[in-house]
């Protein structure tokens, strides 16, 4: 089932061509589900798969890196065309796109949502349901990885989400999804 975020912004992208998703990147804390909320469209979160494999009966210890791939894959074999924008952190973001895993990371858009490590880290340690430490810290240093890999590409947009308030954040990603996507 798609998140739908307000719709004050999606007027503004009715012209978006249906196209692959936009896939919204980064570390946990870093502002991904706020911006696509914020932003209005239909979306996904690998957050609606992590019940599936992390189940609050048999949680023993923080989610291992195979159970966040398995709701990874839960996630990704279950867009649909109507699905504008998916989100999700990962650990090792570089070698899952050269894994081949999901071709379509190989030539999507991406919007990169970032935040230094401890802003990222009290972030978390507010959450309802944090996330291991280690897993935020690995996931961080994995996003800054493909923000390298990404800086000679032209398929990305880069927030950092302690320096943009949500409303200019929001207005950075309609203008990039309407320049790339072709809304109008």
């Amino acid at each position: 089932m798609s998140s739908r975020g307000g719709s004050m912004n999606s007027a503004r992208l009715r012209g978006l061509a249906a196209s692959t998703p936009v896939f919204v990147l980064g570390p946990p804390s870093a502002g991904k589900t706020t911006i696509c909320r914020s932003i209005g469209l239909p979306f996904r979160t690998i957050d609606e798969w992590v019940p599936s494999v992390y189940s609050s009966a048999a949680q023993v210890g923080p989610m291992r890196n195979d159970q966040v791939d398995a709701a990874l894959h839960l996630l990704m074999t279950s867009i649909s065309t109507t699905d504008r924008m998916i989100e999700f952190a990962h650990h090792d973001y570089v070698s899952l796109i050269d894994s081949n895993l999901y071709p379509e990371l190989k030539s999507c858009y991406i919007i990169l949502m970032l935040a230094p490590l401890a802003t990222c880290l009290e972030r978390n340690a507010l959450r309802r349901s944090p996330v291991r430490v280690g897993y935020v810290e690995a996931s961080w240093a994995s996003a800054h990885q493909l923000r390298e890999r990404l800086s000679s590409e032209n398929r990305s947009l880069e927030i950092d989400s302690s320096t943009h308030d949500l409303t200019t954040s929001t207005q950075m990603a309609i203008s990039f999804m309407n320049r790339i996507l072709g809304g109008r």
